[in-house]
């Protein structure tokens, strides 16, 4: 019984510690993609301030500009999947953690 309790509880650790690297990482991806969007904005503007056309600033945004900021979005939610699937599981592990230390309280009595 208590193995499977010290079990549960270095799987929890684990996952905890897991949960948090992934917060660290999409907060990190946030500023990053922040980051990217700002030099754009200030690239694109003075770049169709000094030849005054729109389509150069059409083509520049859609076309180029946005790519990485397209990859940094997909990192962006594939992360937030794991965070959300291993929070999941963590809730789940934690119940059974709570149970068998009520099981353990009753059988010891």
């Amino acid at each position: 019984m208590m193995e499977d309790i010290g079990t549960l509880r270095s799987r929890i650790e684990t996952l905890e510690a897991r949960c948090l690297e992934i917060r660290k990482e999409r907060w990190a991806i946030i500023k990053s993609g922040l980051l990217i969007l700002l030099v754009w904005s200030l690239t694109v503007g003075a770049f169709t301030f000094k030849t005054s056309s729109i389509m150069i600033f059409i083509i520049w945004i859609l076309g180029i500009a946005m790519m990485p900021f397209m990859l940094l979005l997909l990192v962006y939610l594939w992360r937030k999947n794991e965070y959300e699937r291993l929070s999941e599981e963590l809730k789940s592990l934690t119940l059974k953690l709570f149970l068998k230390r009520i099981e353990a309280k009753t059988k010891g009595k």
